[in-house]
């Protein structure tokens, strides 16, 4: 295999920052069949020969801030965040909420899915004081293809009988980290 190292000058770059226009190098490695590029720093941001940084793409974020109540056993939708045209790869899903309940020590839940078909926590707990708002929040890292998604922050009650739960400050954000 023969390795040829390169030095390759990049365009003058400009912007609205106290930098003059100045040029850049970036080095790159080639074995005759298969060019990788070395991102270079450039005022300004950074430089990739050969595609971008996918890292935080597709960034989408949803909230629903205001005060959903709910007595029923079975999950009612509060937010619904839909991403579309996004590339196949590697997100991070994230979401947060603040849960309370109607009356003391009852359970409530909560779940997120993708497309209503894939759960990325289902989890139920016990709240020992009523109407006092318990914060929760959590991840999950999914590989995906290319398509349309739809994730889902569901809410429900365990104790039937009319006991209910409240939930407010849902947020969902979706972005690529690969």
């Amino acid at each position: 295999m023969t390795v040829t190292m390169y030095v390759v000058s990049l365009p003058t770059v400009s912007g609205s920052y106290d930098v003059p226009e100045q040029k850049e190098r970036c080095i790159f490695t080639s074995d005759e069949s298969n060019a990788q590029a070395v991102a270079a720093t450039v005022p300004g941001g950074v430089y990739y020969p050969w595609g971008v940084d996918t890292f935080g793409s597709e960034y989408n974020y949803g909230a629903s801030d205001g005060i959903s109540s709910t007595s029923s056993t079975t999950y009612q939708q509060k937010l619904r965040l839909t991403v579309s045209g996004i590339s196949g790869g590697t997100y991070r899903i994230n979401w947060s909420l603040e849960q309370d309940t109607a009356s003391a020590v009852i359970q409530t839940g909560y779940r997120v899915q993708i497309n209503d078909t894939t759960t990325l926590i289902d989890t139920m707990g016990e709240k020992p004081d009523k109407d006092q708002y318990h914060p929760s929040s959590g991840f999950d890292v999914e590989t995906l293809v290319s398509g349309t998604y739809n994730i889902d922050l569901d809410y429900k009650t365990n104790s039937g009988g009319g006991a209910g739960t409240n939930i407010k400050n849902v947020h969902i954000d979706f972005w690529r980290v690969e």
